[in-house]
């Protein structure tokens, strides 16, 4: 069932079919700029949600039929109740939201909660706002003046709990960015209350973003036996199926990946966890002082790992990548304007304290690859590499490659003097420029015309060799010879950090956020890729997310000869046949795109696997994306289940909800969990509005 204008496959928008007829100036006067209406409708988008609900959808208002093998919950959150209409989106108090789906094709549960954090109860009693966030100018309530001995006070900033959601070992996790997460009741999302996780949490703070790995065939050397996540990386690399592969490990070989960052006069610092995953028995003991709201939970692999950010009093790192051997942390170039701090924040309060914070375009962005305790690079120094002034919120994946480099521009197997070096591909939604003054609400259509716009990149950076990087070659990995140029490289003349970067491309005409791969394939060579993207498609003209991309990558792209002869010569990065006004994707790259209607704005995607695929390369996108819609002119929400693989033919079911849902930030799908039946539904709750 087709429900909106569709985008299929590499070159069909409006603006390629005139590139086609009539060259780029056909196709840059074929590109719609956005309107005051769908201005008007991205700002409706971030309204407040003022009941808390709990109902069975009824069948009439699902069009189409939700696929049978679908059974699980989709979790969400976002901000939602905003102390006050002028104030930034992300002050909303968090609301998660569960869509359980019971399996069979039958209709799902809706449910919808606030957090019940100290701050969100001490304000619905008060029928105030009284906390500040990040993002509060002035007063909590928007007013002009606030006590400056209190602006400086941040370590009082509300835990709005408004940006992830994750279940993990039993255990439902509200997350947000610079706070302790708060533990849900998977069955009615009620409150526990806020958790360090048994102790194990060493800052009082854990991301909102996070990566859930399969690490079967990880463990010490890295190089695992034929069917592991090694093998499958150099399989699909080699662009075959790998014979017997397995991505999706046992429940005690998944890993959860979390971080914290943490700034302040001493410098900022990252923290790495990874904690178990499956329903292993037991938990981590409660450590000195630890809390878990209701015992159990996470238990950590091991300690902790610490990761020193040179010279970075302040860092504003959103979210991370992992690879088999790595974590990688994008440090985009800030600067923590001091005067603006003291004169706009503290003594005329018209500005908040995260509008301190400026893009430094003039600074490069850093990469940093931190070893991962058991992986080849255990015991190694962390590596750094320089990257063109680009801001990161998201990324979607990285993975490494061990690539046999020629002494003489030879190529692969039949190189002269071929040794094998690790590569490490970074694919991120990366920013043009950032801001964070800007709110929604004071978006004009000129916003859109040029300007600060993400899109969709890959960076790829040589490490050195892999028997210095690595401490040994994977022999699988190693079978993914992708040819290079001449030898030398990172390790030796490169940057100071001893990585390099070889390659950067733009991977999508269109700007887009929210990259996400299928979370099977993290840390290792995925080919598809979703994202929400606007629906004008123009190398200038942008616009809100109104439509959603699977974007199908070579896992090759940017290991190429020229890419890796840059590289290795200490030359500029190659952009390899890079997305721009002539093209609306990289060359080799595939696009296929559901633009669902012009007064619609759409969420994050997540994949969702189809039980029962075949984990092999060719199964990758074989299973559903769920998107949650805000119907602009309906004023309803909607979710959209879209077949991963066919993606421009539209939803095969589409919820279309009986109120009005608020766009959110970021999800989680899991499998199996049917715990919302087992909770009675009930009457609307509504929530006290602030005046």
């Amino acid at each position: 069932m087709a429900t909106g204008t569709t985008t299929a496959t590499t070159v069909t928008s409006p603006a390629d079919q005139a590139q086609q007829q009539g060259g780029p100036r056909a196709a840059a006067a074929a590109a719609v700029a956005v309107g005051p209406q769908a201005v008007a409708d991205m700002k409706a988008a971030f309204g407040p949600l003022r009941r808390e609900l709990s109902y069975d959808l009824p069948a009439d208002l699902v069009d189409g039929a939700i696929p049978p093998e679908l059974a699980g919950t989709y979790y969400r959150n976002g901000p939602v109740l905003l102390a006050s209409a002028g104030l930034h989106p992300f002050d909303g108090d968090g609301c998660p939201v569960s869509i359980c789906f019971p399996g069979g094709g039958a209709p799902p549960r809706f449910r919808n909660a606030f957090v019940r954090t100290p701050g969100f109860v001490e304000e619905q009693r008060a029928g105030a706002p009284r906390l500040r966030t990040a993002f509060t100018r002035g007063t909590p309530g928007g007013g002009r003046w606030a006590n400056p001995l209190d602006l400086l006070n941040l370590d009082s900033l509300k835990n709005v709990s408004n940006t992830g959601l994750l279940q993990w070992q039993g255990k439902l996790l509200s997350l947000y960015e610079s706070h302790r997460p708060h533990e849900l009741s998977p069955a009615d999302l009620s409150t526990v209350g806020e958790t360090d996780l048994g102790g194990q949490l060493r800052s009082p703070r854990l991301a909102a973003h996070y990566r859930v790995t399969a690490e079967n065939g990880r463990g010490g050397g890295g190089r695992g036996p034929p069917g592991s996540a090694a093998a499958a990386d150099a399989a699909t690399a080699r662009g075959v199926e790998a014979a017997g592969g397995s991505a999706a490990a046992e429940d005690e070989a998944r890993r959860w990946v979390a971080f914290s960052a943490n700034s302040g006069p001493g410098g900022s610092k990252i923290l790495f966890y990874e904690f178990l995953g499956g329903q292993l028995p037991g938990a981590a003991a409660a450590a000195a002082g630890g809390t878990s709201a209701s015992g159990g939970g996470p238990e950590l692999v091991r300690p902790p790992v610490e990761h020193a950010l040179p010279d970075s009093p302040v860092a504003l790192v959103h979210d991370i990548a992992v690879t088999r051997d790595y974590y990688v942390v994008y440090e985009s170039p800030l600067r923590f304007n001091v005067k603006k701090f003291a004169w706009e924040y503290l003594a005329l309060q018209t500005a908040s304290v995260a509008e301190c914070l400026e893009f430094a375009r003039e600074q490069p962005a850093r990469v940093h690859f931190v070893p991962r305790p058991g992986g080849r690079a255990a015991g190694s120094r962390a590596l750094v590499a320089e990257a063109p002034a680009r801001f990161c919120f998201h990324c979607a994946n990285a993975f490494q490659l061990d690539v046999e480099v020629g002494e003489e521009g030879g190529e692969g197997a039949g190189a002269k003097g071929k040794a094998a070096r690790v590569r490490v591909a970074l694919d991120a939604a990366l920013w043009d420029d950032v801001s964070f003054s800007l709110t929604q609400r004071e978006l004009t259509p000129a916003y859109y015309d040029g300007g600060s716009r993400s899109q969709l990149r890959r960076l790829v950076f040589d490490l050195g060799p892999a028997d210095e990087v690595a401490g040994t070659t994977s022999g699988a990995a190693a079978g993914a010879a992708v040819g290079a140029g001449a030898a030398g490289g990172a390790g030796a003349g490169g940057a100071p950090g001893g990585a390099r970067l070889v390659s950067d491309t733009n991977l999508l005409r269109r700007s887009g956020e929210f990259p996400s791969v299928d979370w099977a394939r993290n840390g290792r060579a995925a080919r598809c890729a979703y994202l929400a993207v606007d629906a004008v498609d123009d190398a200038r003209l942008w616009g809100p997310a109104q439509a959603i991309a699977k974007v199908t990558i070579p896992p090759t792209l940017g290991f190429s000869p020229a890419a890796a002869a840059a590289g290795s010569q200490g030359g500029a990065p190659a952009a390899v046949g890079e997305a721009g006004p002539a093209r609306a994707t990289a060359e080799g790259v595939q696009s296929d795109v559901w633009a669902p209607g012009p007064r619609y704005i759409v969420g994050e995607p997540l994949f969702v696997p189809r039980p029962g695929r075949d984990e092999g390369p060719e199964g990758e996108d074989d299973g559903w994306v769920l998107v949650a819609c805000q119907n602009a002119e309906t004023g309803r929400g909607e979710v959209a289940i879209l077949d991963a693989r066919r993606l421009s033919r539209g939803p095969v079911a589409r919820l279309r909800l009986p109120h009005y849902l608020p766009s959110g930030l970021h999800g989680s799908f899991t499998q199996g969990g049917l715990e919302s039946l087992s909770a009675p539904v009930g009457p609307p709750r509504p929530i006290r509005e602030y005046v």
